[in-house]
């Protein structure tokens, strides 16, 4: 697990954060949960046989806003 981990933050633009179909179901889809998921495709991963959903994570403001830069 820690392997392909770190194979899909390989992929990930500077920046920007990629979670997996598996991390997005673990955390829930909670509205308010201060996440915006967007598809990010399902690329081939090295080390994994099968294409990967990957999502883009953003944090909002919890109310579906952006949440301002640190």
């Amino acid at each position: 697990m820690g392997e392909s981990a770190s194979r899909v933050a390989e992929i990930a633009r500077p920046g920007s954060v990629l979670a997996t179909a598996g991390v997005r179901e673990g955390l829930g889809e909670d509205p308010d949960g201060g996440l915006d998921w967007s598809r990010a495709g399902r690329p081939r991963i090295k080390g994994i046989e099968k294409p990967v959903a990957l999502f883009r994570v953003r944090r909002t403001g919890g109310d579906g806003s952006q949440a301002p830069e640190a």
